[in-house]
């Protein structure tokens, strides 16, 4: 074998090899029928997700948010309903408030409370309440609180006398329990009951 020869024979042996611009157009467009094949598919299927439905056909819904109730929508009680019933000793120069709660009297006089006592059987209010005197004997409730349009700015009351008070959504039935003058202090000790209001 002549020199050059097996040189030859050793690259006849091997494969030949192509580099990337070997390959020429031909690859180029398999790549992009390719690509054109996944573009078509994705395609078909975002076409079907978002097609209007058949004529007929509902419409599909969307998914529903759960509700929450507002501050607004949260109901207080009705008109008629009991908040409050309790016994408060109050004595001259002092007032009491009407609320949902049972109040402890304080100093009201000229003041903004609710019930204001400036001698003992005489009750009047101070915060744009009204009060109305019930009948002698007749029992304080709050049908009979909620009927009665006698108002006056003062109420004189002895023991066993019923007035009612309106105002501040409130309406109250006070019946007077007891009436005592003391040396160390006169007092009336007064019933009361609060129901909500009912509407003006």
């Amino acid at each position: 074998m002549r020199p050059g020869e097996a040189e030859t024979v050793k690259n006849a042996s091997r494969p030949a090899r192509h580099g990337f611009a070997d390959l020429g157009p031909a690859w180029i467009s398999a790549i992009a029928a390719a690509v054109g094949a996944v573009v078509a598919v994705v395609g078909f299927f975002a076409g079907r997700a978002t097609a209007p439905s058949p004529a007929g056909a509902p419409a599909p819904r969307p998914a529903s948010i759960a509700s929450v109730p507002s501050a607004a929508a949260a109901v207080g009680p009705s008109s008629g309903t009991q908040l409050a019933h309790y016994n408060a000793d109050v004595a001259a120069g002092y007032g009491i408030d009407i609320g949902a709660q049972p109040q402890r009297p304080r100093q009201g006089i000229p003041g903004d409370a609710s019930l204001v006592i400036p001698v003992v059987g005489q009750i009047s209010s101070s915060d744009g309440g009204k009060l109305a005197q019930l009948d002698a004997n007749s029992t304080p409730t709050f049908d009979n609180c909620a009927a009665n349009t006698r108002f006056t700015n003062t109420a004189y009351v002895g023991r066993g006398d019923a007035f009612c008070y309106i105002g501040h959504g409130y309406l109250a039935a006070i019946k007077v329990v007891d009436k005592v003058i003391a040396v160390t202090g006169d007092y009336d000790t007064l019933d009361i009951t609060v129901w909500k209001a009912p509407p003006a």
